[in-house]
């Protein structure tokens, strides 16, 4: 799925978060390697839901009351 089509997918499904997963794992298109993490960040709040988006290996606690948005993929790139 492209980034809009996950936010979409996870209102279909009233997600209280979207974590996409499976776009900083291996290099296999075109785009830029940041391009995914940018574009669902800034499309989710123009849509509305809440994103959570962890480091690879990091782990996520579910049901806390706040997530931090760490762009950790700048250091990265």
């Amino acid at each position: 799925m492209f980034p809009e089509q996950s936010i979409l997918a996870a209102k279909d499904l009233s997600g209280d978060y979207l974590i996409p997963i499976h776009w900083g794992a291996f290099t296999l298109s075109t785009h830029s390697w940041t391009e995914p993490p940018e574009t669902v960040l800034d499309r989710s709040s123009e849509m509305g839901q809440k994103i959570i988006i962890p480091q690879i290996g990091q782990v996520v606690v579910l049901k806390q009351e706040n997530y931090e948005i760490k762009k950790w993929w700048e250091e990265f790139n």
